[in-house]
């Protein structure tokens, strides 16, 4: 069994962020570890009503879900939440915005497996939900289509989540795939982020910044914008492996290889331009029940953007989400 590193030196400096309980580095399948962030607040396990796993967006990292696991700790719910490769305060500048250089996509869901087994260990006696949100979204779902038959997770939870369309997902494959062959895979492409970030910035009038699209609370935007460990741009090789992944999803067989009894919660902004504002979580929606799914939730908030769990009004959010979790913990 792999052996968790507990870190006695403080975290690497990740602005605007509080200390959370505890934290480890998890040795995966390679030589990589898994930066691992545990909030528990002195709830006693055997009390608790269950384990909360975050998997992280793009572009940002595990710390970031502070203030939503300081309200889930509130609620009786012990908090975990790891940064994928090439993400976090433990990445090193030369690697951030790149999962590996070959299989990243089995790298990165695979990782999941080694969180999850840490936390089986830790707290054997209770369920686990799977959060993932954004490129997490997809990364939680890529575990599951791998691993699924051997998950012993409880609940699948899938924020600023989106089911692309084929044709826009066959043109960003062959545009990262055109700049991965043109400038190489470590380096970044001003066509994908224009594409993808530019886009979504182009999406709200007025914008004071161009990360305006990710909330309407402009302190949880200027919080980002000052965080040393968010908003870099990603590589062609990431962005190969993300196609890749998600390519992978858009075929319903891979669907069926997540549990079809497993409660799912898909929970976006109306306003989020990464789901279409509110139209590819319900295509999700729609996705997993046409496979035979048969507890699928779908949440779409009113006047959010990309991340409804930092918006002005995130006990909105929040309240949605515990009171689903409230259902699928008796």
């Amino acid at each position: 069994m792999n052996q968790s590193t507990t870190v006695q030196r403080p975290l690497p400096e990740a602005q605007h962020r509080e200390p959370c309980t505890a934290h480890a580095l998890l040795p995966s399948e390679d030589s990589h570890r898994i930066p691992v962030y545990l909030w528990q607040q002195d709830i006693n396990p055997d009390s608790a009503l269950g384990v909360i796993h975050i998997n992280h967006g793009m572009a940002e990292h595990g710390l970031r879900y502070q203030a939503l696991a300081t309200n889930l700790n509130a609620a009786g719910y012990i908090v975990v939440a790891h940064d994928h490769r090439g993400h976090g305060p433990y990445t090193k500048a030369s690697e951030r915005g790149h999962y590996a250089d070959s299989n990243g996509w089995k790298k990165v869901t695979r990782d999941i497996g080694v969180v999850q087994q840490w936390i089986a260990d830790k707290f054997p006696q209770l369920r686990c939900y799977l959060l993932g949100h954004s490129m997490g979204s997809f990364i939680a779902q890529g575990y599951l289509v791998g691993d699924g038959p051997k998950s012993t997770i409880s609940g699948l939870i899938l924020s600023g989540s989106n089911r692309d369309q084929k044709l826009k997902l066959a043109a960003l494959r062959s545009v990262a795939a055109s700049a991965r062959g043109w400038n190489g895979p470590r380096k970044t492409s001003r066509v994908i982020q224009a594409l993808t970030f530019g886009a979504f910035a182009k999406t709200v009038t007025g914008a004071k910044t161009e990360f305006d699209w990710l909330s309407q609370n402009e302190s949880s935007v200027s919080d980002y914008i000052k965080d040393p460990f968010c908003g870099f741009d990603c590589t062609n090789q990431l962005w190969c492996d993300l196609g890749h992944g998600l390519n992978q999803l858009q075929n319903k067989r891979a669907l069926t290889r997540i549990p079809s009894h497993l409660p799912i919660l898909i929970i976006s902004g109306d306003e989020d331009p990464v789901g279409e504002f509110g139209r590819g979580p319900r295509r999700l929606a729609s996705a997993y029940r046409e496979t035979g799914h048969t507890d699928v939730s779908c949440v779409v908030m009113p006047g959010m953007r990309h991340e409804p769990f930092n918006e002005a009004r995130r006990e909105e959010t929040i309240k949605a989400l515990l009171n689903w979790l409230g259902r699928h913990t008796a």
